[in-house]
């Protein structure tokens, strides 16, 4: 009787469970398909486990996908078995590893017999390929397939894994192109045997024609709407054609690679290359290889297609009218090599893009010889240079650099495609560099940095050396007695290894290193040479200078089966950026003999030029310690007195004069800049907010700290500015750290900075010292002067004259320098109110108020909020930061350093442009320049109705530009094609002599600023795009009249009118660019709110891209209306109207003008 209750119970249970979980069940699938429905993504579609039916879904964009895999297929697939299934490799026995198996194909065509032709291959796709929907409705295809003497099984397996895997209807044709085969099987019994095929064909060549020109036999007789080219020893995978199709479905400009698996050559085992999923690229001797997908182009989704630079060749797909827009491939390549290069280059400076797609898989065996005779010659040269010369502008020079035997081959007739490229409108080399394989030169750079060390390398213990022993791959390294230098040896000899930039090692001097690395598999295994690949990993060293043992660092076997302890290179004339190098001394400390001299002179210069160095850090200094709770050692113990008690302005309080004072406030205005009625009133010795971090208050500073010299140039300032700048200096500054304030007073004329101020500043007793220039030298050279003027302090301090420091500002500011003396420090710089004195924080930055220094295009100083890559550096929100520039006016700089650098550049006039001058190189010249939230102060800018300090006579006009062109035609390298897109008045102005700036550069291995928009000043153009090249620029002139469009100095919605020209630019300086923006500096002209004015209003690369310049009708238009710009002479008025061939107010030119 329980039994049976309990019985009863248990069913009850289980009904109560199925009532409550079944409905859910039903719910759940029906908002399964409901948020696969709402799905927002356009392309490549992921959808929830167990959807895989084939079923048809309608997105939001209103196309139809669908799942594409054949389940059925799949699941037969995965029954298989026998040997080399589930693409296993197949076991072989040692008679069965022959090498006469390869001859005949390259690779061992007794596996290939041996395994079926329908083999099953593991899915080794990203996990999410499984879950993706394509379009329901995808364009046919005719698949390429070029082969010359091919083996029967591998050929006859490319075909078998194309039709079991690919849809039937997406298949327009397979087209077999025989180039002259001379192999029986290939004859009638391959005809024979395609009959079964419906839909494959085969074309032959009447004579060897090669593998570029077969592919182009197969293109010209293809019918389907996308071309897909295979090699002829492939096996596709799962699903592997619509995901490409999808990509050209979406976009019919875009080519499409599947990721390339590894087919073993020998077994026939598949798996994916080392690496994976990576981006095409080349080095500078036109050499394939491959490269990290960077972070900027990871999505979170990593089985997304993402851009590549350059194919491998072999493989890829590209809608066919596409293909022959392009001019499929240049016909003057010959047999193979540089096609792919070519119709990457093409299609990415064409108008097109180029992606590998993940979720597409297909295996290729890699020969391990080329079985049959290639045709003898230059051809690959010839085809390698011809695509450079075509194609890759000035960078070809860098490919004959390398290759100098290329200069003088033929290239043929390249008028054809010159011509294409000019019809399509192409970009240039330079764009497609910066554009698209940006992250190229990381890897291999057109000039290559000079190596850090090279020379033989000893082993410390036993005084034996490495011995490459002239080998090549897979060579094993020894140690044996070193050879001694002599006539009889040269620097090249197996003895001799260059340690690179990339930090591997290779044999040979730095003129002579081979193509093989130091290589280790594991840390127990023997060091081999292999193949350089410039990817670090097992090829990657380091070395760890004399005293600091870490443990052994090279081991290879030695005589008697030794080990030894360390290897210490010894290398002739050592030098590393930035580091003196005493290797002699090591060889002493060991009991060797001095290294004798070099004796070729003329090789020692080629090969190790002596570069200058900076002096090594002396400074003993530890890092500042957070000691959350216990405040820190420089803070002040007790609060500081006001300077007037209850008195105006104190703790940057407003200070807010009567109407009364109206006119003397204007009047001072307009002198010095500021409210100075105000500003006389307050305290010099007035209190500060403290606007510092909570946590600023907690840091502790080794007291070991830089003594500095605080220098403050200044011109007609006001007199109490200009002292609280020096009052706060002395009241907010350790003594013992305040080593004197140095006064440049550049060539004032107002009579308070005359006796008055050489008397005020005796009551220091010489630590305010005042130098007079004796004529207007201008901000940048008076700050050169003030640094010889100051002999005491180990760091030297720019303030403005108008400035306030704040609590503590001090050893946060100094500490880094302490800490190593290449470091220049920035202060946060507060706002304070020119009219009432208040002090605030400035606006912007993240939502700390963090910001990096930054610019435009033009040369303009901007600010933009601090990047999580810098965040993530720091362990506290208080500690310094990287900044790619300064503001200029404050900063902190070892006076010896600031000294080797050159100060700033002399032919810099008056003001602007220095701050990036310095900020540019301290960078690339080995420094770094860090902003420190601890260190905080006030400076007052200046306000609207000054009337200025205009630069004297002899310096003549636009200072300031010719400022901005010497630091960019020094600095910028091929950036500098960016400011003169945005600034090209500046063209033609004449900006001196630079030699010795540039000759500083290289004397200092100053690195490019390629290198520093990659690493230091990564985040701005996130900010500010890099801008699009210019159409036409200069004055927009009425046809044949006086009249110029003018901004009238408005912005951000500023009606344009018409005014007299006056071939000055400034407000009637405009351009349009390549992305039809009408443009003056970051300002665009688009369309009023009455729908016919023209108004002038801030714009981004990707805003108001709505006007057309038609240079031979002097006409523009406006796109989105398709009205014309007209104008009225005598309401000097312009808007847009309908378009009116008669009326010659729609007639204008532009006419360029120059800066002068």
């Amino acid at each position: 009787m329980k039994r049976r209750q309990k019985r009863v119970l248990q069913m009850a249970f289980l009904f109560m469970v199925a009532l409550i979980f079944l409905p859910n069940v039903g719910l759940w699938s029906m908002y399964r398909e409901k948020s696969l429905m709402k799905s927002h993504e356009p392309g490549e579609q992921g959808f929830p486990l167990g959807i895989n039916d084939g079923h048809i879904y309608t997105w939001t964009d209103g196309l139809r996908r669908r799942d594409w895999h054949d389940n059925e297929s799949i699941r037969k697939d995965s029954q298989r078995v026998g040997k080399g299934e589930h693409g296993k490799p197949y076991p072989l026995a040692e008679d069965e590893c022959d090498d006469s198996v390869y001859k005949e194909n390259g690779f061992n065509i007794y596996v290939s017999n041996n395994i079926a032709l329908d083999r099953s291959l593991p899915d080794i796709r990203h996990p999410n390929c499984k879950q993706k929907l394509y379009l329901e409705n995808l364009p046919n295809t005719s698949i390429i397939i070029p082969f010359h003497n091919e083996g029967w099984s591998s050929l006859l397996r490319t075909i078998h894994s194309i039709t079991n895997r690919t849809p039937d209807h997406l298949i327009a044709e397979i087209i077999l192109v025989d180039d002259y085969s001379d192999r029986e099987h290939l004859k009638a019994h391959l005809e024979e045997y395609m009959s079964r095929f419906p839909k494959v064909r085969i074309v032959r060549t009447k004579k060897r024609e090669g593998l570029i020109r077969t592919r182009l036999l197969g293109a010209s007789v293809a019918r389907g709407e996308v071309l897909t080219f295979l090699d002829s020893h492939c096996e596709a995978n799962i699903n592997w054609l619509p995901p490409l199709l999808d990509q050209i479905a979406q976009n019919p400009k875009t080519i499409v690679c599947p990721m390339i698996d590894v087919i073993d050559h020998n077994h026939f085992g598949y798996e994916a290359q080392a690496g994976d999923a990576m981006r095409g690229a080349f080095d500078w001797e036109m050499y394939y290889k491959r490269i990290p997908i960077p972070s900027e182009l990871q999505g979170a989704d990593p089985s997304n297609p993402y851009e590549s630079p350059v194919m491998a060749g072999g493989l890829f797909a590209v809608n066919r009218q596409w293909f022959w827009e392009l001019g499929g491939y240049d016909t003057g390549l010959e047999i193979w090599g540089g096609e792919q290069f070519e119709i990457s280059f093409k299609v990415w400076m064409c108008g097109g893009s180029m992606y590998d797609v993940p979720c597409s898989r297909v295996g290729h065996i890699y020969r391990k010889y080329v079985p049959y005779k290639v045709p003898s010659g230059t051809s690959l040269a010839r085809n390698l240079k011809r695509v450079a010369e075509t194609w890759m502008d000035e960078y070809t020079e860098y490919i004959y650099q390398r290759r100098p035997e290329y200069r003088h081959l033929s290239t043929g007739d390249l008028t054809a495609q010159k011509e294409l490229r000019k019809h399509l409108k192409c970009k240039d080399f330079k764009w497609y560099m910066n554009t698209v394989a940006w992250d190229l030169p990381k890897y291999y750079p057109p000039v290559e940095p000079l190596p850090a060390a090279w020379g033989e390398i000893r082993n410390a213990a036993s005084g034996l050396c490495i011995d490459s022993k002239h080998g090549s791959t897979s060579t094993e390294l020894r140690l044996d007695t070193c050879l001694k230098e002599g006539a009889e040896r040269t620097w090249a000899h197996e003895q001799i290894f260059t340690f690179g930039w990339r930090e591997d090692i290779r044999p040979g001097d730095p003129l002579h290193t081979r193509k093989f690395c130091f290589d280790a598999i594991s840390q127990n295994s023997p060091i081999t040479l292999y193949d350089c690949h410039g990817m670090k990993g097992n090829q990657h060293w380091s070395y760890r200078k004399a005293g600091r043992d870490a443990g052994k660092l090279l081991q290879p076997n030695l005589p008697n089966n030794d080990m030894a302890d360390q290897f210490k290179p010894v290398v002739p004339w050592p030098h590393v950026e930035g580091v003196e190098v005493d290797l002699e001394s090591i060889r002493q400390k060991n009991g060797d003999k001095p290294n004798p001299a070099f004796k070729a002179q003329n090789q020692q210069n080629v090969i190790q030029k002596q570069y200058v160095t900076f002096k090594p850090h002396t400074n003993v200094y530890s890092d500042p310690v957070l000691k959350k709770g216990i405040l820190g050692n420089f803070e002040p113990k007790e609060p500081e007195p006001q300077g007037v008690q209850g008195g105006p302005g104190e703790g940057s309080k407003a200070f807010v004069l009567g109407p009364e004072y109206k006119d003397a406030v204007q009047a001072s205005i307009k002198e010095f800049g500021f409210n100075m009625v105000a500003s006389d009133m307050i305290s010099l010795d007035r209190t500060v907010g403290d606007l510092r971090h909570e946590e600023c208050k907690y840091w502790h500073y080794d007291e070991n700290l830089l003594t500095s010299s605080v220098i403050i140039v200044f011109h007609n300032e006001g007199w109490s500015t200009l002292m609280r700048t020096v009052h706060s200096v002395i009241k907010r500054t350790p003594r013992k750290y305040l080593a004197e304030i140095v006064m440049i007073d550049d060539f004032s004329n107002k009579v308070h900075l005359k006796e008055r101020l050489e008397e005020y500043i005796k009551q220091w007793n010489g630590l305010v010292k005042l130098f007079r220039n004796e004529k207007r030298e201008g901000l940048i050279q008076a700050r050169s002067i003030g640094a010889r003027k100051a002999t005491l302090g180990q760091v030297l301090i720019y303030l403005d004259a108008h400035c306030e420091v704040e609590v503590n500002w001090y050893a946060p500011l100094v500490a880094p320098i302490s800490k190593d003396r290449t470091v220049c420090t920035v202060p946060l710089i507060d706002y304070i109110d020119g009219n009432d004195y208040t002090i605030e924080p400035q606006q912007g930055g993240d939502e700390d108020g963090l910001a990096r220094g930054a610019w435009d295009w033009s040369l303009l100083w901007k600010r933009v909020p601090l990047s999580s890559r810098e965040k993530a550096k720091r362990k506290h929100k208080t500690e310094p930061y990287r900044s790619p520039a300064m503001a200029g006016g404050l900063f902190a700089i070892e006076r010896e350093f600031f000294f080797e650098l050159g100060l700033y550049d002399p032919g810099l006039q008056i003001w602007g442009g220095e701050n990036f001058e310095i900020s540019y190189k301290i960078w690339q010249c080995g420094g770094q320049l860090l902003f420190v939230p601890c260190s905080r102060v006030g400076h007052i800018y200046r306000l609207q109705g000054w009337q200025g300090n205009p630069p004297p006579a002899h310096v003549g006009s636009s200072p300031t530009l010719k400022n901005y062109v010497r630091v960019v035609e020094v600095w910028w390298d091929e950036y500098k094609d960016y400011f003169y897109a945005s600034r090209p008045e500046t063209l033609t102005l004449a900006y001196g002599d630079i030699s010795s700036l540039k000759k500083f550069r290289e004397e200092h291995r100053c690195k490019s600023f390629k290198w520093f928009m990659e690493e230091i000043a990564y985040d701005i153009p996130l900010h500010y795009p890099l801008p699009p090249k210019n159409v036409e620029w200069g004055e927009i002139r009425g046809f044949e009249t006086s009249y110029c469009i003018d901004s009238m100095g408005h912005t951000n919605g500023g009606n344009v009118e018409i005014g007299p020209c006056h071939r000055m630019g400034g407000n009637q300086l405009f351009r349009i660019n390549e992305a039809n923006q009408l443009m003056q500096y970051d300002q665009c002209l688009t369309k009023g709110g009455d729908g016919t004015a023209v108004i002038i209003t801030h714009c981004n690369l990707n805003e108001h891209m709505e006007w057309r310049y038609f240079k031979d009708l002097h006409r523009f238009t406006h796109i989105p209306t398709g009205k014309c710009l007209d104008r009225s002479d005598v309401l000097h008025k312009v808007y847009i109207a309908d378009c009116d061939n008669s009326k010659s107010s729609q007639k204008w030119e532009m006419n360029n003008i120059v800066a002068v």
